[in-house]
C-alpha cells in the first residue's frame, strides 16, 4: 500500500521516510522545497537543503503542485523529471463571479483591498504595509487573513508597523476565520493582494481568482503560473515602489480595473475543480496499490 507523505514532513524526516520505504511506495507530495522559506539562516538553509535532498532519494513518487515546484525539485535536488507528476490544488467554483465585481463604485466609497496568507516573513505583509502607507491620501481599507501564530516575532512586528504607521482604522488583522467568513470577504473586496517573496502554486491567489477579484501580486516562484497577465498587477518581490504603483492604478485606474475583472474571472473559470484535482491525484496513487 502506497504512503503520501507532505513535504512539510518529508524535507525534516530522511531516515524516517528511507526506513518507510523499503517496507511501502513513498509518494512525496512537495507544494515548494523548505530551503526556499523566507528568513532562513544560512546554517538552517543548508540542514535543509540536504535532509530533503536525502528524503526525496528514496521516493517512489513525487507530485508537485505547479511546474515551477517540478522545476525546483530538479534543480535543487536532482530530482528526474520522470519522477515528477503535476498536479493542481482544486477551486471551487464560483457562481455569479463577474456580477459580484460590477457594481457601481466612486470615489467617495473605500477601496477593500484582502489580503489571505500566514503573517510570516515569506509573505511579504510588512512590505505591503508600507507600501498601503504611501497612499494613505485615498479611501481605502485592507483586511489580513491568516494564522497569527507561525512567527510570533513577525507578528508582534506587523502590529508594530500598522500602529507607528497610524493604520489601525484602516487594516484589519483577523486571523484565522471560518470558511463562511472568508467567503464573505472575498465576496465584499474589491481587489486581491498579497506580497509574497515566493510561492509554490498560491493557492490564495487562485481562491481570489475564482471569486472574480483582480490579484496584486509579485513574480515569485509560480505565480506567475498561477496569475495571467490580463487577471493581475505582478511585480518584483520586495519592490515597494512597483507595489504601490500596482495598488494606485487598480484603485484610481476604473478601464485596468474592469480588464482585470475579466481577466479574473475567465482564468478563474479555467482553474481545475477539486473533483478534477482529486481525481488526477486518485490515478497516481492507484499505479502503486497492488
Amino acid at each position: 500500500m502506497p504512503v503520501v507523505i507532505d513535504g512539510l514532513a518529508l524535507g525534516v524526516l530522511p531516515e524516517a521516510v528511507a526506513a518507510l520505504s523499503q517496507r511501502n511506495p513513498v509518494i512525496a507530495l512537495i507544494h515548494h522545497p523548505l530551503v526556499l522559506e523566507s528568513g532562513l539562516s544560512a546554517a538552517r538553509s543548508a540542514a535543509l537543503k540536504a535532509s530533503e535532498s536525502q528524503a526525496l532519494q528514496t521516493v517512489r513518487q513525487v507530485i508537485a503542485n505547479s511546474p515551477s515546484t517540478a522545476r525546483d525539485l530538479t534543480t535543487l535536488f536532482n530530482v528526474s523529471p520522470q519522477l515528477i507528476e503535476v498536479v493542481y490544488p482544486g477551486t471551487d467554483r464560483i457562481a455569479g463571479a463577474l456580477d459580484v465585481r460590477q457594481r457601481p463604485r466612486n470615489g467617495e466609497c473605500p477601496f477593500h483591498f484582502l489580503s489571505v496568507g500566514s503573517i510570516i516573513p515569506r509573505k511579504g505583509h510588512r512590505l505591503l504595509i508600507q507600501a498601503m502607507h504611501a497612499l494613505k491620501q485615498f479611501p481605502w481599507t485592507l483586511s489580513i487573513v491568516g494564522d497569527t501564530t507561525r512567527d510570533h516575532g513577525e507578528y508582534q512586528q506587523l502590529q508594530n508597523e500598522i500602529a507607528h504607521l497610524g493604520l489601525k482604522d484602516r487594516v484589519h488583522l483577523l486571523g484565522v476565520i471560518t470558511e463562511d467568513e472568508l467567503k464573505t470577504l472575498y465576496k465584499k473586496a474589491d481587489a486581491f493582494v498579497l506580497a509574497s517573496m515566493f510561492e509554490g502554486y498560491g493557492m490564495a491567489y487562485a481562491e481570489a481568482l475564482a471569486y472574480g477579484l483582480p490579484v496584486i501580486g509579485t513574480t515569485g516562484g509560480a505565480i506567475l503560473d498561477t496569475v495571467p497577465r490580463d487577471a493581475g498587477l505582478l511585480v518584483n518581490p520586495g519592490d515597494r515602489a512597483g507595489l504601490i504603483n500596482a495598488c494606485r492604478q487598480i484603485m484610481q485606474d476604473d478601464r485596468c480595473y474592469e480588464r482585470l475583472v475579466q481577466g479574473a474571472t475567465r482564468a478563474g473559470a479555467l482553474l481545475p475543480t477539486w473533483t478534477e484535482s482529486v481525481n488526477r491525484f486518485a490515478s497516481i496513487v492507484s499505479r502503486f496499490i497492488s
